[in-house]
């Protein structure tokens, strides 16, 4: 119990729990992997003890998607969510290192997705997210063209790219490439769907090969090159780069 005094008179308030931190840090990984996630912001006003950990999942992952159903997700919403997100990051940078998954894919009906490139708040949001272990980018139906991105949007993505921590890299429709923007990271499996180097550039997209090497898969899903531009690794990927087949996943 907790005492207070007011006026002279004594003030006896509850105590929140008895139960132990790490115990309640299991009830709000389990409200977070139900999704109850108006239950775990009731929690976190209840004590200020119960912030940290209850921001820990509720920042755990961060998608960014265009929808029509359930409820219709828009471009200006999406808009407001990452000048928050951004606002709220930059007053509490501790609060940037809890998200472990980001996610903007533009999965809107519409073949046009440039709107993400004109993002000015995009840029401060990436830069602010340096502990991803998990990143997917790009467009499930439109097109993107890596050319055309703002250079401080290149610069953000290739930071988020090359994190330490970052271990799964899916990108998808987003043109041709710089090789050195995949050769330079360290993750574990990546996804390149329709995703393409320039082709005097094509040998350097994989780093050597070598006994402790830390990656371990590479999924190709490429349509057939236009223009400039060439099907990344060739015709044959996992036979040049020498890494076992992985299951090819058409997301």
């Amino acid at each position: 119990m907790e005492s207070g005094s007011t006026d002279g008179h004594a003030i006896v308030y509850p105590q929140v729990s008895c139960l132990p931190p790490e115990l309640m840090c299991i009830i709000f990984h389990f409200l977070a992997e139900s999704h109850a996630t108006d239950a775990l912001r009731s929690c976190a006003l209840v004590s200020k003890g119960f912030l940290q950990p209850i921001r820990k999942q509720l920042f755990y992952s961060i998608t960014l998607r265009l929808a029509l159903h359930p409820r219709p997700i828009l471009i200006d919403d999406v808009v407001r969510r990452i000048r928050g997100l951004t606002d709220l990051f930059r007053r509490e940078p501790l609060v940037a290192s809890y998200v472990k998954r980001f996610s903007l894919l533009d999965s809107y009906p519409v073949y046009e997705s440039q709107w993400i490139t004109q993002q000015r708040g995009l840029p401060p949001l990436l830069d602010a997210l340096t502990s991803l272990t998990f990143c997917e980018f790009g467009s499930a139906v439109g097109f993107l063209d890596w050319q055309l991105f703002p250079p401080a949007l290149r610069l953000s993505l290739m930071r988020v790219f090359q994190g330490r921590q970052l271990r799964t890299l899916k990108l998808r429709n987003v043109g041709c490439v710089p090789a050195f923007v995949l050769v330079a990271t360290s993750v574990k499996a990546m996804d390149l769907n329709n995703v393409t180097v320039p082709p005097d550039q094509q040998q350097l997209v994989l780093p050597p090969v070598a006994g402790d090497m830390a990656f371990r898969q590479l999924a190709v899903l490429n349509a057939p090159p236009q223009g400039p531009e060439v099907a990344l690794l060739g015709k044959d990927p996992y036979h040049a780069s020498k890494l076992p087949p992985p299951l090819r996943r058409r997301v």
